[in-house]
């Protein structure tokens, strides 16, 4: 009975939480953590452009210009995709190009000069 007592003790005393952050800082955990940002950072970079140029193209409307939009993104702070550049194109006057600027560098935080205006005509 002492022998499987001796046995038994160290199971029993064994600090798990010690084990688990031991296991849980692993090469092999950090590099499925990476993989895993990696395949998540894409699509909600995707999601983040539509989104951000259905805005710009929202507010173009809303100007009374028809137009279409392109917002390119990059890793920001926390790796979250923040706008960098954002290409509008179609027919806008003056006043309609200065206004949705305003927009996009207050709203969306892209400075003037990564706005880029395209005065084509749609199709």
């Amino acid at each position: 009975l002492i022998l499987v007592l001796g046995i038994l003790q160290p199971l029993v005393t064994m600090d798990y939480e010690d084990l688990y952050d031991m296991v849980s800082s692993l090469p092999a955990g950090a590099i499925s953590q990476e993989t895993l940002e990696e395949k998540t950072y894409e699509p909600m970079k995707g999601i983040i452009e539509e989104e951000l140029s259905a805005y710009i193209v929202d507010k173009g409307e809303q100007l009374g210009a028809s137009c279409s939009a392109q917002v390119v993104c990059a890793p920001g702070e926390g790796e979250i995709p923040v706008p960098i550049r954002a290409t509008v194109t179609g027919q806008l006057t003056q006043g309609q190009k200065q206004d949705l600027s305003h927009y996009m560098e207050e709203e969306l935080d892209i400075p003037r000069e990564a706005q880029i205006y395209r005065n084509e005509e749609l199709p």
